[in-house]
């Protein structure tokens, strides 16, 4: 049991409690306090705003206990006792202290000028009290006990032990029990076929996900095995119907003539640097949404298979606001960024190791509340904000000058444009190797 919360609920059942005890006694001296007044000087308001004491008080102890001569006084009876259990059920008091609450009352009520019988009921009230809440934490600690007991057993029968080979085991299980197919999946058309279910293409990206790509979807899911599977199904339907690496030029045109995308070389750490300029970006000549899904996929295909060295698993986004207009803000824009939040956030879940954004106009500001919706919390925490004075500052500490473009302040003239011909879009040089003594964006602030 979580203890602060315990103690402080042990405290307000003594100070309820305690509340009694002085309506009770100093009903002796016939000058009995309110409850309500005791309560409030010991902050404790159980019961509803306008509502007395003699409301709150059974009829038949009050008439014999607070406020009739010694020689009326008499013991409570069964009836008073069962009404008094009542009105501890009324002031919020919980099941394991209504009997004590009425041994309590019953003792304090018979005992008139025995104070040592109060003192006692006390003391036993404390014990009961620490008696009840060390015996929910010793059975907590037993259950806990005999899971991990029981976790040692399946240990011990060469069960999955970590999320990882859980997933593992259970993705073997799904690709045993997997039919043949029964279709080949038509890639070459415009529209994307989302239906892959039993197709060729889908049975081939269920049997493509490696291991590395499971610890990806385990760390997008806080390490859910349940919710990083159905992740993993979701991108191979993904994967199945827009085929990223098979995409033709004719099939994303529109996107390939505006050049929104280029990759810019690497940072030093050896992470992939990928510029998105908003300015090229007009939604509103894209035939369709398919069309800049596939552009997309085509793009972050390319990055993570032929831009990324050994070792490399993340790339950087630069995302360069200075051409931000209205457009962007419109249904089929606003679709459009909702793929791209997807293929960020899902199909290439934790390959984004940050996202700088740039020369960030008013206006974009004021439509970030919309944009952020797009994109879940993890993705949003990547986010770094670069003024136009601290570009050079902020990017030169990941980026060397000699990589980063002139217009953010570095020495290079400019990268190219994919084409969107897989072997023209390679690189000309060999990706380089993760260096881990270069800053890493994932790490430093």
């Amino acid at each position: 049991p979580d203890f602060p919360s315990v103690i402080a609920s042990t405290f307000r059942q003594l100070r309820i409690m305690l509340s009694f005890f002085s309506c009770c006694c100093c009903a002796r001296e016939e000058t009995a306090e309110p409850v309500g007044d005791v309560c409030h000087s010991l902050r404790v308001q159980p019961w509803e705003h306008g509502r007395s004491s003699a409301d709150l008080l059974p009829a038949e102890l009050s008439a014999s206990h607070l406020g009739a001569p010694d020689s009326q006084a008499k013991a409570p009876s069964a009836r008073s006792i069962m009404t008094l259990a009542t009105t501890c059920s009324n002031l919020g008091i919980v099941a394991p202290f209504a009997d004590v609450m009425l041994c309590m009352s019953t003792a304090v009520a018979a005992a008139h000028e025995h104070w040592w019988i109060v003192i006692a009921t006390c003391t036993l009230l404390v014990l009961l009290c620490m008696r009840h809440f060390f015996a929910e934490s010793s059975s907590g600690k037993s259950k806990v006990q005999e899971q991990g007991h029981q976790q040692q057993q399946v240990k011990g029968k060469d069960a999955p032990a970590s999320p990882l080979e859980c997933l593992e085991a259970q993705w073997a299980a799904k690709l045993a029990s997997l039919p043949s197919p029964v279709r080949n999946l038509d890639v070459g058309g415009t529209a994307i076929d989302w239906d892959v279910e039993g197709s060729d293409m889908h049975l081939k990206e269920l049997s493509s996900v490696s291991k590395c790509d499971m610890a990806r979807f385990l760390a997008a899911r806080a390490n859910n095995v349940a919710k990083a599977a159905q992740l993993a199904e979701s991108v191979c339907r993904w994967r199945a119907a827009v085929q990223p690496a098979a995409v033709a030029t004719c099939q994303m045109q529109a996107p390939l003539a505006q050049g929104m995308y280029r990759i810019a070389g690497w940072t030093k750490c050896g992470y992939p640097v990928v510029v998105l300029d908003a300015e090229r970006w007009k939604a509103s000549e894209c035939t369709s949404v398919d069309e800049f899904v596939r552009y997309i996929g085509y793009f972050h295909e390319i990055v993570c298979k032929a831009w990324m060295g050994e070792g490399i698993h993340r790339f950087v986004m630069l995302v360069d606001l200075s051409g931000f207009s209205s457009e962007m803000v419109r249904p089929l824009a606003m679709r459009c960024v909702v793929q791209l939040a997807k293929c960020l956030d899902e199909i290439n879940a934790e390959r984004c190791a940050a996202i700088f954004l740039l020369n960030v106009p008013r206006m974009f500001h004021m439509s970030w509340n919309v944009f952020s919706c797009l994109a879940n919390e993890k993705t949003l925490r990547k986010i770094r904000w670069c003024s136009r004075s601290s570009t050079r500052e902020v990017l030169g500490r990941f980026i060397d000058n000699s990589v980063l473009e002139q217009r953010y302040g570095g020495e290079h003239l400019g990268w190219r444009i994919p084409s969107g011909f897989w072997k023209h879009d390679v690189p000309s040089q060999t990706p380089p190797c993760y260096n881990c003594a270069a800053p890493d964006p994932t790490k430093d602030p």
